[in-house]
């Protein structure tokens, strides 16, 4: 389970090749890095789950990354449909409301959701600037 979340970030093969979720941010892919950190941190819960260690500094980290990316998401978001049409302003408030849901979610340590949340926003957000 360990492993798992390890690929899910840094991709297969120790690094080498190019489908972890750090591969995916550096090329711009951020609804796919957002997937790999989901999986990353579900791997963690399993492996905690399992009778491993608290993994939760771990993923508090991971969600921190995340709302970093539904935060920048968003903001880009924002520019790219200004002025808004009222269609887009409904999204822009959705996104934002995944947003603040995720950050309730990491307050309460429950960085599974926290994470979902926050891909949620990432993905809208991204459906907005394309």
């Amino acid at each position: 389970m360990l492993l798992e979340a390890r690929k899910h970030l840094d991709g297969n093969q120790a690094g080498d090749s190019d489908n972890g979720a750090i591969d995916k941010i550096e090329s711009g892919d951020l609804s796919a890095a957002m997937r790999k950190i989901e999986h990353a941190v579900g791997s963690l819960d399993d492996a905690g789950a399992a009778g491993g260690p608290d993994y939760s500094a771990i993923q508090h980290e991971l969600a921190a990354v995340a709302e970093s990316m539904a935060a920048e998401s968003y903001e880009q978001a924002v520019l790219a449909v200004d002025p808004p049409s009222r269609g887009e302003q409904r999204q822009l408030d959705r996104i934002r409301g995944f947003i603040e849901t995720g950050r309730d979610s990491t307050a309460d340590g429950d960085f599974s959701r926290a994470v979902r949340q926050f891909g949620d926003a990432v993905r809208r957000a991204q459906g907005l600037i394309s």
